[in-house]
């Protein structure tokens, strides 16, 4: 999760350079970028929140970070809006996919007395990465 939070979730703050430089568009042009991406996160959470075990969580967070990180690289390839759009589909839900899940479980191997602290402690490593890679 260090990994994704230090080099992959600060695209976000790429993404209207990307709109505007790379796909010649304007606030329209991410609009429909942003849109993808909320729309593949809802449908990742809907997805998690069908699942009626929790068993065979732990493939899925490679699973998700692997679907990320490949539509990283295709979102910079892409030099066309409905390829980048695909793309950030992708990204949006291999992201929720893996974030999601790892909270989860952290929050389901940890003690309910320690719970709070070990979330606390997910938590501060996790925006860590997050801002040092901004």
């Amino acid at each position: 999760m260090g990994i994704i939070g230090l080099v992959g979730l600060p695209y976000a703050v790429l993404l209207p350079v990307f709109a505007a430089q790379l796909l010649h568009g304007d606030a329209s042009t991410l609009a429909l970028l942003m849109s993808g991406m909320g729309l593949s996160c809802l449908l990742s959470s809907v997805s998690l929140t069908v699942r009626q075990v929790a068993r065979g969580l732990l493939p899925m967070i490679l699973a998700g970070a692997a679907l990320f990180g490949f539509g990283l690289m295709g979102l910079g390839l892409s030099r066309s809006l409905w390829l980048s759009t695909v793309t950030i589909i992708v990204v949006g839900f291999g992201m929720m996919q893996s974030i999601s899940i790892t909270n989860m479980t952290v929050q389901g191997v940890s003690h309910d007395v320690r719970r709070a602290r070990v979330k606390s402690f997910y938590t501060m490593a996790y925006m860590g990465f997050l801002r040092s890679g901004a």
